[in-house]
């Protein structure tokens, strides 16, 4: 009988150790999936001031994909520095850059042609040539060349680096000049800052100068 006694007892005492030591574990684990929420909860704080966008890339021609997809990740460097974005982008197979994109005198491409064909209501859409292109009138002069354009409002950009003196260095800095176009529906930068990316190029295509956002357009566009 005792140790009947002594056996239950044993058993008892075991049980309970067990039940403590699970209460213990489960209480951790509530713990630690607490801690891991608050820590999540304080990252979407600190993310709550940047924009996420979706944006495809569209080369045309002689345009490759594989210089698409360089400038796709410089673009994204840019968009984070300068507008606090998370942009994520798609480079789209490259498609024939089609005769009926070509101006009246058959000269250039004709900007306005193409953000009509590549237009679309849903996803920013940035399309990219080697080729010039131009616009059928501005400011009284016909034909007038240009290294970007966006329709605004709008959601589709198309740029050339035909006409830029650094390509390499520079192209990445104009799409995010006529992206700034599209999405914030801007126009250029009011104070005519040189170093400002968003400043009238007024028919010069040298970006060496221009750095980012001057302090103004920053303010205007809200970005801290």
């Amino acid at each position: 009988m005792k140790k009947k006694i002594i056996i239950y007892s044993i058993v008892l005492f075991i049980i309970l150790i067990g039940c403590g030591l699970f209460l213990r574990v489960t209480n951790m684990d509530k713990e630690s999936e607490s801690e891991v929420n608050e820590a999540n909860d304080t990252i979407v704080d600190e993310l709550d001031y940047i924009d996420h966008v979706v944006i495809d890339i569209q080369p045309l021609g002689n345009f490759s994909e594989a210089e698409a997809e360089r400038i796709a990740g410089e673009l994204e460097v840019l968009a984070f520095e300068q507008l606090k974005m998370l942009a994520e982008i798609y480079v789209q197979p490259t498609q024939p850059l089609q005769s009926d994109y070509l101006n009246k005198n058959k000269s250039r491409y004709d900007a306005c042609k193409l953000t009509d064909a590549f237009k679309q209501d849903c996803t920013y859409t940035i399309v990219l040539l080697h080729k010039d292109i131009s616009i059928p009138k501005y400011r009284g002069k016909t034909d007038w060349g240009v290294l970007g354009l966006t329709l605004q409002p709008g959601k589709t950009c198309v740029v050339s680096d035909f006409r830029l003196k650094n390509k390499k260095r520079d192209m990445a800095k104009v799409i995010l000049h006529e992206f700034i176009h599209a999405y914030f529906n801007y126009k250029h930068c009011p104070k005519n800052d040189v170093t400002c990316i968003m400043k009238d190029a007024k028919g010069k295509a040298d970006f060496a100068k221009k750095k980012g956002l001057c302090k103004e357009c920053r303010s205007r566009l809200h970005i801290k």
